[in-house]
């Protein structure tokens, strides 16, 4: 159990399932935030797939840039479908992330559509492939005044 204080850990993997209750047959699609922490700042990538796997999503490390204060986190978006970045606020409810989208703070330039969760509950995700994913994001993950020339 936290401290009062000390800040909440939003490293690791979080997702959500989303299914269509209307089609039960068609495979679930998904959210899933990829995020490291170093200090005040985050970190991440982002994967999304709706349901029946029509559409898809998936960023970069460094799409997903932020910091927390106690146990929110604010988090700028890029939307690799759009072009848009969005300002996300995720808040750690005992061990789940609620994801909330405040909206764009950069308007996006392509004409696809947004298919990023509005509102969420994210569980962690402890699956067998999650602890290489997070070695290769700490890898690649920086914020553009941390980044080498290798990672340019």
């Amino acid at each position: 159990k936290r401290t009062t204080g000390e800040p909440a850990n939003f490293e690791g993997v979080w997702t959500t399932r989303q299914c269509d209750s209307r089609a039960p047959e068609r495979e679930c699609g998904i959210f899933t935030l990829y995020l490291t922490q170093d200090g005040e700042r985050i970190c991440g990538r982002h994967f999304a797939a709706t349901p029946g796997l029509g559409k898809l999503e998936e960023s970069d490390p460094g799409s997903v840039l932020g910091t927390h204060s106690g146990n929110k986190a604010f988090l700028f978006v890029a939307n690799s479908r759009t072009g848009s970045k969005e300002l996300v606020v995720v808040e750690r409810i005992p061990s789940d992330l609620k994801w909330h989208v405040v909206g764009p703070v950069v308007s996006g330039d392509q004409p696809w559509d947004n298919i990023i969760l509005q509102n969420a509950a994210l569980e962690r995700d402890t699956s067998e492939h999650v602890g290489t994913e997070m070695e290769h994001l700490r890898q690649d993950c920086r914020w553009p005044d941390t980044r080498t020339e290798e990672q340019m």
